[in-house]
């Protein structure tokens, strides 16, 4: 059991990441929808104000961006498996109607009395499986209730402690029957449009309507349609203004996630869908909103500073922001000191304090030269142009604001020949004199040169296992042939011996080679990695002004 394991723990690993890849892939969407708005009003509506009942849902639609992910909730579930389990229940009502009236029908038949008896009973047996599934599906039904009831309930559950002399004991709970979970668990469902267009507006039947969106009929359309979450609304037109109250439902189950009250101009009618919209976007991803208090240091600094977060800026920051639980990119800029930026999964806690401070931009100055001689060429300090590199000046003074600098050199005869370097904070000191060593190349076709060479030695190791495999194995048939007997020829042995010396000394040759040109590729693709300044010591300073006084 343990050989099988070992030989298909790779086949077993990457079926069961397939697996868990598939299960979310092919979740389905969380289908969002709107329908035509209701006017109020009993005046004589014009046109224009006509056609505001397919605009304002359209707009409200247009505005909730695509790519939202909704996280679903229990009763969410519940609401589902419920709605399933009562189609099913109508579905077998009707069979078990229809076959109920089949075997009232069998009395009629004339025949003999036995054989009326044998489809009687035949008739009974199918009634009674049927009976049979809509006890289970009442049962079922039954389990999800005291479930749910169960999981939000709000007692603690009990932990038991006891003292095991082993780390892990594998016969814990090995007898114990682990319960069933009836109640699907609650998960991440991507937002799609109805028909996937955001214009397309839900049309259910006048009867739907007549009946009213709280209605079995009008929920039963809009389940049919595969609609999780539907707009409606109602418009009241005053004049020049206007009203819209409308709602977002979730479906099955009827219930109303969210309502919003929006008043504007007629001439402003896209801003009003647009308020709308961002109330029902955190309504819709069921993210629940966190705070961020910000604990800056200096306050004083912080107080004029601009915060930045996920592109919304506060010229004037509070001292607390509310967001959506989720991923956020905050960023605080002050005149005179260093940018802090962070980037976090504001989840797991109602209040997150976000602390630091503020470091003041130490403008120093110091010198930076090329350790290796280069051809000509320009050094730049980020997209800031230092200085011209020559064979006469092969230095440059930079600027440090006490921000990490990453550099480079380019060459002037080929643009594409440059080499990155890198200077951390603890290197940015007033006058401080810094070497960098790198080598100017084209790194694409440098790259490219060492991975047709790894690739062609590969291919040669590859070609010569087969002659390798042979030869050796031929090499040991004759031999074993030899020693039993069966093989009086000396010779033939002694040719199949060198043959699987030279074939396995070619493998080894293009073993070694491969690992060569391995190690080349790898150190071409290191290339593009930026090199570390360093701090020129006292005497490769005194050494350099001797040299240069000797050569005077």
């Amino acid at each position: 059991m343990n050989f099988l394991f070992q030989k298909y723990k790779r086949f077993f690993f990457i079926f069961s990441l397939l697996l868990f890849l598939t299960e979310n892939i092919f979740c389905e969407p969380w289908i969002l929808a709107a329908k035509k708005f209701d006017f109020d009003s009993g005046k004589t509506l014009n046109s224009a104000e006509q056609d505001l009942s397919s605009i304002m849902p359209q707009l409200i639609m247009e505005k909730i961006s695509e790519g939202l992910s909704r996280n679903t909730t229990p009763q969410e579930m519940l609401d589902r498996s419920l709605n399933n389990l009562l189609v099913e229940r109508q579905s077998l009502f009707l069979q078990l109607s229809k076959e109920i009236k089949t075997r009232d029908a069998i009395f009629l038949l004339s025949g003999s009395k036995k054989r009326i008896q044998k489809k009687i009973s035949a008739q009974e047996k199918k009634i009674d499986e049927i009976k049979n599934q809509i006890d289970e599906n009442l049962k079922k039904t039954h389990l999800l209730y005291e479930e749910f009831k169960n999981a939000n309930s709000s007692q603690e559950e009990k932990t038991e402690t006891s003292f095991s002399p082993l780390p892990f004991n594998p016969f814990k709970n090995l007898f114990v029957k682990k319960k069933s979970q009836v109640l699907p668990k609650p998960q991440n469902e991507n937002v799609s449009f109805y028909k996937e267009n955001a214009y397309e507006l839900f049309s259910p039947s006048k009867e739907a309507l007549d009946s009213g969106i709280e209605s079995r009929k009008f929920e039963n359309e809009v389940v049919a349609a595969k609609i999780n979450g539907l707009i409606s609304g109602s418009i009241i037109v005053y004049g020049e203004y206007f009203s819209i109250s409308c709602a977002l439902y979730n479906f099955p189950g009827k219930k109303i996630l969210g309502q919003v009250t929006e008043i504007g101009s007629l001439k402003s009618y896209i801003s009003v869908a647009e308020n709308a919209a961002n109330y029902f976007v955190p309504i819709i991803v069921n993210s629940f909103p966190v705070e961020i208090c910000f604990e800056i240091q200096p306050p004083e600094v912080f107080k004029n500073a601009i915060v930045s977060v996920d592109g919304n800026i506060y010229k004037n920051p509070p001292e607390k922001i509310s967001v959506p639980s989720g991923n956020h990119s905050i960023t605080i800029e002050a005149k005179g000191y260093i940018p802090r930026s962070i980037n976090y999964d504001f989840e797991g806690s109602k209040i997150f304090k976000l602390q630091g401070n503020m470091k003041l931009k130490s403008e120093v100055s110091g010198s930076i030269e090329l350790k290796r001689n280069l051809e000509n060429g320009f050094l730049y300090s980020g997209s800031n142009l230092l200085s011209e590199i020559s064979d006469e000046n092969f230095s440059a003074e930079i600027s440090f604001d006490g921000t990490p600098v990453i550099g480079q050199f380019k060459s002037e005869q080929d643009e594409n020949a440059l080499f990155f370097f890198y200077v951390p904070e603890i290197l940015q000191k007033n006058q401080a004199r810094l070497s960098v060593k790198g080598k100017t190349v084209n790194h694409s076709e440098y790259i490219d040169k060492r991975r047709i060479a790894a690739y062609r030695a590969y291919t040669a190791l590859v070609l010569s296992v087969p002659f390798t495999l042979y030869s050796v194995g031929k090499n040991n048939s004759v031999t074993n042939a030899y020693n039993r007997g069966s093989l009086k020829d000396y010779d033939e042995v002694l040719k199949w011996r060198r043959y699987g010396t030279i074939s396995s000394g070619i493998t080894f040759a293009c073993l070694g080679f491969f690992g060569f040109e391995l190690a080349r590729y790898l150190i071409a693709a290191n290339s593009l990695l930026p090199s570390n300044a360093k701090e020129i010591s006292s005497s490769e300073i005194s050494n350099s002004a001797w040299t240069e006084i000797q050569e005077e």
